[in-house]
């Protein structure tokens, strides 16, 4: 397991370490259900702070380690070429690499500017956008916008520095190579 040598802790005189099988588990019940950070402290008899730092540390580590290699946009030319040839093939859209769509996921209203998370539907949500080639894997994924932004807000942001252009905003955004 890759993950096992970033995210484990040492034994201390004192006590010993979760070990990362158990701090996987964590963060996966926490991810996978809505149960409270003390409900997952009774399972896996642990402090409820514990479960908080291990819920940090794993997904930054996710983020941080596991992210880059596995979300990642086509980079070579070569590469490119390839996921433009699969959708031409399989889909018939031609000089199309990825899809992009997105959803509102609900939240509670924060405290700094919440009429900005009101999105079209009229409830307070952070968006999530993802990018997917034709083979559904995903090659970028965006989270955090504040629910009044549109998709294509989003994909005209400054800090986004895409390799692509959007050719049409209906259901299913495509892109297309510069």
């Amino acid at each position: 397991m890759e993950l096992s040598s970033i995210i484990s802790k040492r034994d201390i005189n004192f006590r010993k370490a979760i070990s990362a099988l158990q701090r996987l588990a964590v963060i996966l019940y926490r991810l996978a259900d809505t149960a409270t950070y003390r409900t997952i402290a009774n399972l896996f008899a642990i402090g409820k702070s514990t479960v908080c730092e291990i819920v940090v540390q794993v997904c930054n580590a996710i983020v941080q380690f596991l992210l880059p290699r596995y979300i990642r946009l086509p980079q070579p030319a070569q590469e490119i070429r390839e996921r433009i040839d699969e959708s031409r093939d399989r889909v018939g859209f031609p000089q199309v690499v990825a899809y992009v769509d997105g959803c509102c996921i609900p939240v509670k209203a924060p405290q700094n500017n919440p009429e900005d998370y009101v999105n079209r539907k009229g409830f307070h949500s952070i968006i999530l956008q993802g990018l997917v080639d034709t083979n559904y894997l995903f090659l970028d994924v965006c989270i955090g916008w504040p629910g009044k932004c549109t998709m294509r807000a989003c994909l005209k942001a400054p800090h986004c520095t895409r390799p692509f252009v959007v050719v049409s905003s209906h259901e299913m955004v495509v892109f297309v190579i510069r």
